[in-house]
């Protein structure tokens, strides 16, 4: 009660290596939600755990375990609702809508750098033609950024359209920011300016099974195909290889950083090979 009086979110977690009926979850979520305060409750089964230990195995720990996407609205800008798409044959949904760019901003705030553990390359800061752009875009045309950008590419496990104290929200489960990292941080790193600014944001469900690959390779050609803004190189692709990540934890404890490195330092183009060169250095 103390933590609630005094304005801490509280999640709490029920995980179990055996089954959680569906009417057993929603009752026990319900319980939750019924609390005073920010309460939340996350049930993990015995799926749920398989699921985690092949996230940890890609990187991609701790896992967020969820996200409150708000959809915008404001009082110059008509939204008609949200482009909603289902795909039967391969039990994909997907979400298109836009968010505020301040709103953006938060989810970074809030999950930090975990939100990109899936994304090819960490982010490339203020240095590059297209990141100088946004900035100066939120500057100087921060009505206009939306069509400026590509927006943002949010992979999860499960998403459900809410709608809470008049605003509709799509509540993510596990998500990951697979295309858009340089334009969130972007944001994020001046929020003031992002509030005036417009994103597009699409939100791709895809059902995960254990024990099979084809997870990992729709992730791989999704990043592929929406990572356009900043040019991509092979060694960028591999990056999230479980191959390397192993390597990178077990030469962190011996005091060592791993990266690897393309040579030549170019991006890729029809008809170029090129090779990549593992370094390894002292922490």
């Amino acid at each position: 009660m103390a933590l609630l009086v005094r304005r801490y979110r509280v999640w709490l977690y029920f995980a179990t290596t055996g089954k959680v009926s569906a009417a057993t979850r929603t009752e026990a979520e319900s319980l939750a939600a019924k609390a005073s305060g920010d309460v939340t409750l996350d049930v993990i089964d015995g799926k749920g755990i398989s699921l985690l230990v092949r996230d940890y195995l890609d990187g991609v720990a701790p896992p967020i375990p969820g996200l409150e996407l708000e959809m915008e609205k404001a009082p110059n800008v008509t939204v008609n609702g949200v482009s909603q798409r289902y795909d039967d044959e391969n039990k994909i949904e997907s979400w298109v809508f836009s968010m505020r760019g301040d709103a953006v901003a938060a989810i970074f705030q809030y999950a930090g750098v975990r939100l990109f553990a899936r994304n090819i390359r960490g982010f490339l800061g203020g240095t590059t033609a297209v990141n100088e752009g946004m900035l100066q875009t939120l500057m100087h045309e921060p009505d206009r950024f939306i069509y400026y950008n590509n927006g943002v590419t949010i992979l999860c496990d499960e998403a459900k359209k809410e709608s809470k104290k008049g605003k509709d929200i799509l509540v993510v489960a596990n998500p990951q920011v697979i295309n858009g990292q340089q334009t969130t941080r972007t944001l994020a790193s001046r929020p003031e300016l992002a509030k005036k600014a417009s994103v597009l944001v699409k939100v791709v469900q895809v059902t995960r099974e254990a024990g099979t690959n084809g997870f990992e390779e729709l992730v791989s050609r999704i990043v592929q195909g929406t990572n356009s803004q900043n040019s991509i190189r092979q060694s960028d692709l591999t990056a999230n290889d479980r191959i390397q990540i192993d390597l990178e934890r077990s030469l962190r404890k011996l005091g060592y950083a791993f990266r690897s490195q393309l040579s030549p330092n170019q991006p890729l183009s029809g008809g170029q090979s090129e090779t990549t060169t593992l370094r390894v250095s002292g922490l």
